[in-house]
């Protein structure tokens, strides 16, 4: 799937890290999954799961902040480093254990 990052580079722009959801963070999907199988919701729940974990990617560049979900329908977020006003990292306790959080960035116009 960095394939897909790596086309939506411009020629000159580097790539310094490239993050995929961990799969720690869809643990509850895919137990959830796996407890309700028998009833039909728990293959949806296991889908969920396994397409964040493999079809997200968040890449961050000398230029900018790319954000890529390749599900079905594919979607590019891309974020210039001169609109970044604030970037944060939320972690729970079970987060802390396990390795995973939540990145928050703030636009100047206000957005996160």
């Amino acid at each position: 799937m960095a394939r897909f990052i790596f086309q939506c580079l411009k020629s000159d722009e580097a790539v310094l890290n490239i993050h995929r959801p961990n799969w720690q963070s869809q643990l509850p999907f895919l137990l959830l999954g796996v407890a309700t199988i028998n009833y039909g919701v728990g293959a949806i729940l296991l889908f969920v799961g396994l397409a964040n974990y493999g079809f997200i990617e968040i890449a961050f560049t000398d230029r900018r902040i790319l954000a890529t979900k390749a599900s079905p329908f594919s979607k590019v977020v891309d974020i210039p480093i001169e609109d970044v006003v604030y970037l944060s990292f939320k972690q729970s306790y079970l987060g802390r254990k396990f390795n995973y959080g939540t990145i928050i960035i703030t636009r100047m116009n206000g957005s996160k």
